[in-house]
């Protein structure tokens, strides 16, 4: 049951086998990585990690940790997201990590792309799934058949100095 479940996850993620984003190129690699929720048992990776040439982006409520969010979200309600951006700390694993695309775009215009996304958290309709989603289908968009953007040029360190 559970790999039917990682397997239908995996699958909303991935691009179509006939998708633009297979193309060969100068593009980077982006992977879908997966990791535990924040205070949550290691053995349950829930989180998915948007991770692009060494950096790392994701969404997750601003207080992880506090019953009050647990309750909310578990409720159906809303609670306060953080958009990130930080250093990888690792290299994409097999275990964990799946390639959904690739993209030209500039680290700069990644993280304008998703610091412009709703924080309003809500499981199911905004949260790391719908973000990753939403980071990953603007990362591989193109415009008039051309790819749009250049290489992954500056890093995360430069463009976000509210690192958490």
């Amino acid at each position: 049951m559970q790999t039917a479940i990682w397997r239908a996850l995996l699958l909303a993620l991935s691009p179509a086998p006939d998708s633009p984003v297979r193309k060969s190129g100068a593009s980077t690699p982006l992977f879908a990585t997966f990791e535990p929720l924040v205070g949550g048992p290691q053995w349950l990776p829930l989180h998915v990690v948007v991770e692009v040439d060494g950096e790392a982006f994701d969404f997750l409520p601003l207080e992880p940790t506090a019953p009050s969010t647990a309750l909310s979200l578990a409720s159906g309600g809303a609670a306060p997201g953080l958009v990130r951006c930080r250093t990888s700390l690792r290299r994409p694993s097999s275990t964990r990590s799946v390639a959904i695309g690739s993209t030209t775009k500039t680290a700069a215009a990644l993280l304008q792309h998703a610091r412009s996304h709703d924080t309003g958290l809500r499981l199911l309709q905004n949260d790391c799934w719908t973000f990753a989603a939403s980071l990953r289908d603007f990362a591989c968009a193109e415009e008039d058949g051309a790819a749009v953007g250049g290489p992954l040029e500056t890093s995360c360190r430069e463009n976000c100095p509210d690192r958490r």
